[in-house]
């Protein structure tokens, strides 16, 4: 009698499906001995660790086609370097992997300042934001451009964010016209590829005055709710210098009505 594997063994020891040890045999990977009454398979150890080796693969995400091209090579450089393409695209997942926790930490900080904000004022530093426009006031785009973009922005999660302006041409004519989109921040724009240019616009670092304000869709964000930092600066001595943007913190739906939270960073000098 055979001394070896069956196949629910090697199936079972390994957590490979016996639909995989077929696909193995069929291409010459394993050649597990057959039962000449039964035609059942038999595994011996070179066998069990060739198909070790092939989780071994497996585990930095080779695809089944992918592990017997690796199989078919008999040249360890050739080897090596299809493992340096894989190496590139894990070093790309973990990159990715690693901005994701830095952007959870930026927004779960950011939900604390929001809440110690509101009706609250400081001078700080913005940060670098690329933004483009889905929106004038609540009037949606519906160019193919602007539709392209959208598309390409939201598959940009969770670094994107929604984001308003109010630019100071309109500020300073008392005109309360906005723009309404997506904003990004700058420190992930060369991890993501983004650049200014046609759509996106670039707004720079600046010292600002900072704070929050929560706003409804029975209360919306104006230039009208943004009169107490006005007066704050007319107070303080402060004048605008540029456009007025914001980063949407938060939203939720409560009693049918939505809710956001803007931080709000006005350009001062």
């Amino acid at each position: 009698m055979y001394k070896d594997y069956n196949i629910g063994t090697i199936a079972k020891l390994l957590g490979i499906s016996s639909e995989t040890l077929r696909y193995y045999e069929s291409k010459n990977v394993i050649q597990p001995k057959r039962d000449p009454d039964t035609g059942y398979r038999y595994y011996n150890a070179w066998d069990l660790h060739m198909l070790l080796q092939a989780k071994h693969y497996q585990s930095y995400g080779y695809t089944l086609k992918e592990i017997v091209h690796l199989f078919q090579k008999n040249n360890l450089e050739s080897i090596s370097d299809g493992l340096g393409d894989k190496e590139d695209v894990i070093e790309q997942e973990i990159l990715l992997q690693m901005n994701r926790l830095n952007c959870i930490r930026q927004n779960r900080a950011m939900l604390t300042d929001a809440a110690n904000s509101i009706g609250q004022f400081r001078i700080e530093r913005s940060p670098g934001i690329f933004r483009m426009n889905t929106q004038e006031d609540y009037t949606l785009y519906k160019s193919p451009e602007v539709l392209a973009l959208i598309e390409e922005w939201t598959q940009l999660t969770p670094f994107i964010y929604s984001c308003a302006r109010f630019p100071y041409d309109n500020i300073i004519s008392k005109n309360e016209g906005f723009e309404f989109g997506m904003g990004l921040n700058e420190e992930y724009a060369a991890f993501l590829n983004i650049h200014a240019g046609g759509y996106i616009q670039y707004h720079p670092p600046r010292m600002c005055l900072h704070t929050c304000i929560p706003s409804d869709s029975g209360r919306y964000l104006s230039l009208e709710r943004i009169e107490p930092a006005f007066e704050y600066m007319k107070n303080n001595g402060l004048q605008l210098k540029g456009d007025i943007v914001t980063q949407v913190v938060c939203m939720t739906r409560t009693d049918n009505e939505y809710h956001n939270w803007h931080i709000v960073w006005i350009p001062i000098q």
